[in-house]
């Protein structure tokens, strides 16, 4: 069902293909997690394909970015692939993905990030880790002779003279 609430322009007569996303090397564990909404742009510091949810960013495929390009271009739409970004000029505009409906928005940059960091869903804290004095004691001896071995091993090591 189509949320009223996602901002921009609804870019009609493309769809997402069937786990674009994966593809584009956003993880898979992530979808899993809840998130629905991703923005993806091209990123003049390193020349790199993007992508962010609300709650990470990160590099992605730039060849499968460059896909998304010519799927614009077929479904009409070439003139958002400039407000994307390029190697010499910074996004503008993000695509931001449906991935339950499939669909895709172009939406302002800085509108489409804030608007994703309050969509995203909250990450639940993991559970206190509980540990019995008897593992205790354990994990300290571990830590013990770990150090007691890596003291060990420099003091046996030779210091190359300059």
């Amino acid at each position: 069902m189509p949320n009223p609430n996602v901002p921009g322009r609804l870019l009609d007569g493309l769809v997402l293909p069937p786990n674009w996303e994966f593809a584009y090397g956003y993880p898979r564990e992530r979808r899993e997690q809840g998130h629905r909404f991703i923005a993806v742009w091209w990123s003049p510091y390193g020349d790199e394909a993007m992508v962010a949810d609300g709650r990470m960013t990160a590099t992605a495929e730039w060849v499968v970015f460059k896909d998304l390009a010519l799927l614009l271009e077929r479904a009409g739409h070439g003139e958002v692939r400039r407000l994307l970004g390029f190697s010499d000029a910074e996004a503008t505009h993000v695509l931001l993905l449906d991935l339950e409906e499939r669909t895709v928005r172009v939406v302002p940059y800085h509108e489409a990030l804030a608007w994703l960091e309050k969509a995203a869903p909250v990450p639940q804290a993991a559970s206190p880790l509980v540990l019995t004095e008897e593992d205790w004691e354990r994990l300290q001896a571990a830590v013990r002779e770990a150090v007691e071995q890596a003291r060990a091993a420099m003091e046996g090591k030779a210091i190359c003279p300059t």
